[in-house]
């Protein structure tokens, strides 16, 4: 049997499972909830944003050396482990102690594990089932990361709404112990920690540098980055305008459109994983996820331009659904074809995780300045031309799917999926 290929045990398989589902949870913390407890607590806008920066801005800084250190140690499993219980830790210190310099502290370990979590799990994924089934199996991850986001959204909304905001904490820290017992039922030896690089036993790997300036990483990174340009200030725009015409409904309406783009999200992965299956190419499902972001700016532009209302919203938001749903899935299945025999895979997923940081700054950033100056619907159609800009890099991409064994592959994916 070809070294790539790999059957892990049904622990392992089921132990993935798990992780994937309970780290939507401890990857966000405690998510928007942050800023309802701090402000009931008495924190100014000005602290709060503090605290937000500094989980923001040590996940921005750990990404890198995150990588490095996913793709060169043995222990992803203990990765996974310790930045689970960090991330539980943070969030009980800001429920016990939600003062300044706490909850800064906290705010900064929770960031930095989560750079370290989504790398390590993406390695052990790798090094578990192999390129070949790398495609289907990440599919699955994805979608029940995204099932577990809607999960945790309605356990978050009744415990905070029947027990207080502070057992939000709490249950963050029993899905930290939850992913720490999962990650106990993969069994160590069932991972190739150089394929879970991207490399092979015995070679080298290849230098940053070279990495870096390959033209098709470039135009890769580049698609990805006038994507979320052009898709990550959408939503708190149209919420904004909402906010505006009909003041007192946004907090319902911002809570059902993370819950609608989330399960949109799930099923999205779910059918990327099989159209992947069934033969389509890694390209094509980038370039939907592109038109995606266009056709809803478009919707939004129009939609803003009048009477704007909360269906209409909800309804042009499952859009994020399709195409943060499609581009999640691809993204870490074309980092791995492009990284095949470099050992530099989890490190690119870094710099794909610090470009769609980068692109979700711009965005907001050229937004908000368009909205004020020349209104709303103007502003939607920026954001639609930049990501039609994004669509130019991936047209002009090679296909990335492997050739050989292109049957095998599919088989591969069918039964990882």
């Amino acid at each position: 049997m070809p070294s790539e290929e790999r059957s892990p045990s049904t622990s392992s398989r089921r132990g993935l499972d798990w992780i994937n589902l309970l780290s939507a949870d401890i990857q966000s913390g405690v998510g928007p909830y942050l800023t309802v407890f701090l402000t009931a607590h008495g924190w100014s806008a000005g602290w709060m944003g503090m605290a937000l920066a500094a989980s923001a801005g040590a996940a921005a800084i750990c990404q890198l050396p995150a990588g490095w250190l996913v793709d060169h140690t043995r222990h992803k499993r203990a990765l996974v482990i310790g930045s689970g219980i960090l991330i539980g830790m943070a969030c009980l210190v800001t429920a016990f102690w939600p003062t300044f310099m706490p909850v800064i502290l906290a705010q900064g370990a929770l960031g930095a594990a989560s750079s370290v979590l989504a790398p390590s799990i993406a390695a052990i994924t790798l090094g578990l089932v192999g390129p070949r089934a790398m495609a289907g199996r990440t599919s699955r991850n994805e979608m029940l990361n995204h099932t577990g986001s809607v999960l945790t959204a309605i356990v978050a909304g009744v415990c905070g709404q029947k027990l207080g905001l502070r057992w939000i904490f709490y249950m963050t820290c029993v899905a930290a112990v939850g992913s720490a017992l999962a990650s106990s039922a993969i069994r160590p030896q069932e991972i190739d920690h150089d394929m879970a690089s991207g490399g092979e036993a015995g070679e080298r790997r290849l230098p940053m540098g070279q990495l870096l300036t390959r033209p098709v990483i470039l135009m890769f990174l580049g698609a990805v980055l006038l994507f979320q340009c052009g898709n990550g200030a959408m939503l708190s725009l149209a919420s904004r305008q909402l906010a505006v015409t009909h003041p007192g409904t946004e907090t319902w309406l911002l809570t059902a459109c993370i819950l609608g783009a989330q399960t949109a999200m799930a099923l999205v992965a779910w059918a990327v994983g099989r159209a992947l299956a069934q033969g389509w190419g890694r390209k094509a499902v980038l370039i939907v996820a592109l038109l995606a972001v266009p056709l809803r700016g478009v919707l939004f532009a129009w939609a803003t331009d009048g009477e704007i209302n909360a269906a209409t919203i909800m309804g042009i938001q499952t859009l994020d659904g399709l195409a943060t749903g499609a581009l999640s899935v691809v993204s870490t299945v074309m980092a791995a074809d492009l990284t095949r025999g470099t050992g530099r895979f989890n490190i690119t997923l870094a710099c794909v995780a610090l470009t769609i940081a980068g692109g979700s700054a711009l965005s907001n950033l050229i937004g908000g300045a368009t909205m004020q100056t020349f209104g709303a619907p103007v502003a939607f159609l920026a954001l639609s031309a930049i990501a039609i800009l994004g669509l130019f890099f991936a047209l002009g991409m090679p296909e990335t799917r492997p050739d050989d064994g292109d049957q095998d592959s599919m088989d591969s994916a069918r039964q990882a999926a």
